[in-house]
């Protein structure tokens, strides 16, 4: 029956983000982790005597893949552009070589 229990005069919003922590999730309603505000006071830490603390590093993706194209080619890994279509396997499960879209194979040991 609607309108009877715990649950009434809360918010449907209210209800979900009490779902979502019971559930095991962090809120963060200021719109900054504990571990955000650790770090912007020099204390980070992965965890606190023996309970783990949840955090992750955060990268500009388009910075770190520009940085990994430079670094990879100055060490003279060929690039080649392209869509995987299939991959070719040996028999322990190594990959041996690429066929890609525009029907190129790339072989693994180039």
């Amino acid at each position: 029956m609607f309108g009877t229990g715990i649950m009434d005069g809360l918010s449907s919003l209210t209800i979900i983000l009490m779902a979502v922590a019971g559930a095991g999730y962090a809120l963060y309603i200021s719109g900054e982790s504990l571990a955000k505000k650790a770090a912007k006071a020099n204390k980070f830490a992965t965890q606190i005597g023996k309970k783990q603390i949840n955090y992750a590093y955060h990268f500009n993706a388009t910075d770190y893949a520009t940085y990994l194209r430079t670094k990879s080619e100055t060490a003279g890994v060929k690039r080649e552009e392209g869509f995987i279509e299939q991959v070719k396997k040996d028999k322990n499960g190594n990959i041996t070589s690429l066929t890609l879209s525009n029907g190129k194979d790339v072989n693994a040991k180039e």
